[in-house]
């Protein structure tokens, strides 16, 4: 999981759009609850002008967490 999203992070400063989005939703795939990957593929998202599919990776990555206390 965490291979996959350095790679999303190293290819999405590269610019490399395609490329950090299919290694975001790789990690999502193996870990859905995995907070950063969704804000970077939101992020990914807005660059690709999928502003709806933004909104909802970000949301998801802002969601508060129930355990803590």
């Amino acid at each position: 999981v965490l291979a996959h999203y350095n790679l999303g992070v190293l290819a999405a400063d590269a610019r490399q759009v395609p490329r950090a989005a299919a290694m975001f939703e790789k990690t999502l795939a193996l870990d859905p609850g995995y907070r950063s990957a969704k804000f970077h593929l939101g992020r990914v998202r807005t660059a690709q002008k999928r502003f709806d599919d933004a909104i909802q990776l970000l949301m998801g990555a802002a969601e508060p967490l129930d355990n803590l206390t």
